[in-house]
């Protein structure tokens, strides 16, 4: 990770400083109506024109962008059913709305800075500025957050921003729902269409595979829940759920994938399209010895699609198939490496030099060591037989990595932190992103990683609500 702390760095002080003095004030008006002086017509107009400006290139290529950690805070946990809808008149500054929740929608094309940015209104029209943290790489491009999208901000948090005015921040990416328009939660006044009761399970199939070849992966997903939610014929459910799984392996949401795919091999064990799938999730998954027994299978009963160009998933959309035997052969690979410790270093460094960013696919090993709670001092790392100078006690890969490219034109983050009294530049701010984003997508490795040290601060005990991760944002930040 390319990160240095800045802390005692004048210039960068000042910045920390300076965060300080505006949580000051900010505290001075907590409990305050959160009701801008503006009307909704100038919010609109001063966010078009922040959007534009920042549109254009900066002056520098090493420019910095800064952000501020608000003080930290817990997830919301309360299950939705149980959460009471508010309105943007009943909200108050510096609140976090316990027990409650804000259905909105984007009124502008969003901006993105060091958040997602977007001006969104109530169903009284009332507007504000809403700040999503940790997903700028997610709702770019083909699943950008399009004006119109509808939704719920839950146990909302509204903060006085760095400029005066007032917004909605989302920190926890647990704590936001985007709402596809056919839910009943989006009001009619709201809905582009107005759902027919005779749209079939085909219709929804086809909707989505509308979105799965525009490359919006996540409406996809929504439209092809959708079609399963509809009765229609078991060849039907197989055909949608095995098109769901491949839209949640675009997504890399491994976990959701594996779920769709063991279904499918529940009512057609043989399914060659969902032992592939099923073998590619096991893989993403670090579960290596299961991927080479489902690519084994794979290579056994289709020897003949072993070298196929193409896998037709449906009418419309279409997947790089891999040859089954080199699928096989690297999953083998990693099992070598998690299971023996066994690596060519030396053509790893070849190949990290040939990479940008110089990420490599290696298993994990983990060899003759042991974590357990040491009697002073926390837990530690011990020898679980006798080892000399040379062996290999693990070798473990970074659960994720953030790379500055000195080439790029978005410039460095500047990441401010009073909890910690800390200023960090760098790319520890996509880090954290990158944590969160795995981990909300991947939820069963959330249980080994919420085990390590993070600090002082007293997360909350729940990893699942609605049966969706509970992914609490700052226990990704080091307390170091």
């Amino acid at each position: 990770m390319d990160t240095h702390d800045v802390s005692d760095v004048p210039e960068y002080l000042e910045y920390l400083r300076g965060h300080k003095q505006n949580l000051k004030n900010a505290q001075a008006v907590k409990g305050c109506p959160a009701r801008s002086k503006k009307s909704r017509d100038e919010i609109l107009m001063q966010f078009m024109v922040r959007q534009m400006m920042n549109k254009e290139p900066p002056a520098h290529p090493n420019y910095i962008r800064s952000s501020f950690l608000p003080p930290a805070y817990t997830p919301c946990v309360t299950p939705f059913s149980k959460l009471e809808k508010v309105m943007m008149k009943s909200l108050f500054l510096e609140t976090h709305h316990r027990g409650r929740y804000l259905l909105l929608r984007t009124v502008t094309p969003i901006d993105i800075s060091t958040a997602v940015m977007a001006i969104v209104e109530d169903e009284d029209g009332s507007v504000l500025m809403i700040q999503l943290y940790n997903q700028e790489q997610e709702l770019l491009g083909a699943q950008s957050l399009r004006e119109g999208t509808v939704l719920a901000v839950k146990e909302p948090y509204v903060k006085v921003m760095a400029d005066g005015d007032y917004g909605i921040r989302v920190d926890h990416l647990s704590d936001v729902r985007f709402i596809p328009e056919f839910d009943d939660l989006v009001p009619l006044s709201w809905r582009k269409r107005i759902t027919q009761a005779d749209e079939s399970a085909p219709f929804w199939k086809e909707k989505g595979n509308e979105n799965f070849t525009r490359g919006d992966y996540k409406s996809a997903v929504q439209w092809y829940s959708k079609s399963l939610e509809t009765h229609s014929s078991p060849e039907l459910l197989v055909t949608v759920q095995l098109n769901r799984a491949l839209a949640f392996l675009k997504s890399h949401c491994f976990d959701a994938a594996l779920r769709d795919v063991e279904d499918v091999l529940k009512v057609s064990e043989l399914s060659e399209k969902a032992l592939f799938r099923k073998g590619q999730a096991l893989y993403q998954l670090g579960r290596f010895r299961e991927s080479c027994e489902t690519f084994a299978i794979l290579t056994e009963k289709y020897p003949k699609n072993a070298t196929a160009a193409h896998e037709n998933v449906h009418e419309n959309v279409h997947e790089n198939a891999h040859e089954y035997a080199h699928e096989y052969a690297r999953a083998s690979a990693r099992l070598v490496e998690q299971e023996s410790g066994k690596y060519d270093f030396r053509k790893m460094i070849k190949e990290a030099k040939k990479r940008q960013p110089p990420r490599l696919n290696r298993g994990t090993y983990i060899g003759p060591v042991t974590v357990k709670q040491t009697q002073y001092h926390g837990r530690g790392l011990f020898t679980t037989q006798a080892v000399k100078a040379g062996d290999l006690l693990f070798c473990e890969k970074a659960f994720a990595h953030a790379f500055h490219d000195e080439n790029a034109s978005k410039g460095l983050r500047l990441l401010l932190n009073v909890d910690m009294n800390k200023a960090t530049i760098g790319t520890q701010g996509e880090l954290i992103q990158l944590i969160v984003q795995k981990l909300y997508k991947n939820p069963s490795l959330l249980p080994d990683f919420v085990k390590h040290h993070h600090g002082t601060y007293k997360s909350v005990d729940c990893l699942e609500v609605d049966s969706e991760p509970v992914v609490d944002r700052y226990v990704s930040v080091s307390p170091s």
